[in-house]
């Protein structure tokens, strides 16, 4: 259903067949009848290839830039939608500024039901070039895939995504984009991005994924970020890793996946052994102290006899 409901998105403000191509990849899903089900609603407009097996969300990512024929190039998950002229602003943004690589918006979450949750940071108050866009993203990841469109011959130059990143690919491939060309911003925004128990990012919580792709995409920026500024950047992206590896921490506490939460808490220390780290870690401990303190009441309020 997430699905149609972005094609949907997609194809009511599509350019003309012969200037935008757009191509569903599908990961092998269990569903036979995707094909089936996107032809009824757009018939021939869409194409879809379907992986023979399974190959894993980076592999697919891949097969789309392999797939893409155009000189511009937008990738969005299948649960994501766009909002009416998101693809008009872009166009006509590249073909403004010859000398841009990337552009971005600015995006919404939603639930699995459609309701607005919480709108995306700030990043500039008008649209243009985004100056310090290196520095920004070398220590912080703040960009999804369906709000950002990539010049064909930026992915040439750069490669395609990293499979030796479990997750957190799209920071480390917005980095290697970032450090060979000029990105453009745009605070309106246009895209919907949900956040679900099912969402890949949700998938790579329960795994740890998330913070050991933190760790690999800052170990692999050392390749292709400046001299000059690497070291500073990679110590302010681990100190950024650690926290956020705390907070998910916390998080999994009150879901009582106590297991989890501790691996997260060990590797926070172990991406950034440093006294901040410490602090973060008391946090997390008045929090756990707080949840097994209210569990505990729960526990006895229900056992107490009438």
């Amino acid at each position: 259903d997430y699905l149609i409901e972005c094609i949907q998105s997609v194809v009511k403000q599509a350019l003309d067949p012969e200037t935008m191509q757009i191509c569903v990849c599908d990961d092998c899903s269990e569903d036979q009848t995707i094909k089936e089900k996107i032809q009824a609603i757009a018939g021939t407009r869409v194409e879809v290839y379907r992986h023979p097996q399974r190959v894993g969300h980076i592999r697919n990512f891949n097969t789309c830039l392999n797939k893409a024929k155009g000189h511009l190039v937008h990738i969005l998950h299948g649960d994501d939608q766009l909002r009416l002229g998101f693809y008009e602003k872009l166009t006509g943004v590249f073909e403004s500024n010859q000398d841009i690589g990337a552009a971005f918006t600015r995006f919404i979450y939603i639930d699995d039901r459609g309701h607005w949750r919480a709108l995306s940071g700030l990043e500039m108050d008008k649209p243009g070039i985004f100056h310090s866009f290196l520095p920004q993203v070398a220590v912080r990841h703040f960009i999804l895939s369906a709000a950002m469109v990539v010049r064909r011959q930026v992915y040439e130059k750069v490669g395609g995504f990293c499979p030796q990143v479990p997750s957190y690919e799209d920071w480390d491939m917005w980095k290697r984009v970032g450090s060979i060309s000029s990105v453009w911003y745009e605070p309106y925004p246009f895209v919907l991005y949900r956040k679900h128990r099912q969402t890949m990012s949700i998938y790579n919580l329960d795994r740890h994924f998330t913070i050991d792709g933190i760790s690999k995409s800052i170990e692999l920026s050392r390749s292709y970020l400046p001299l000059h500024s690497r070291e500073k950047w990679i110590k302010q992206a681990k100190q950024i890793g650690a926290r956020l590896a705390t907070q998910q921490g916390k998080a999994y506490v009150n879901e009582k996946k106590y297991r989890i939460s501790w691996r997260y808490i060990e590797r926070a220390f172990k991406l950034y052994p440093h006294p901040v780290t410490l602090i973060y870690f008391y946090r997390y401990l008045k929090h756990a102290m707080r949840h097994f303190m209210q569990s505990l009441s729960q526990r006895q309020s229900i056992e107490k006899p009438a």
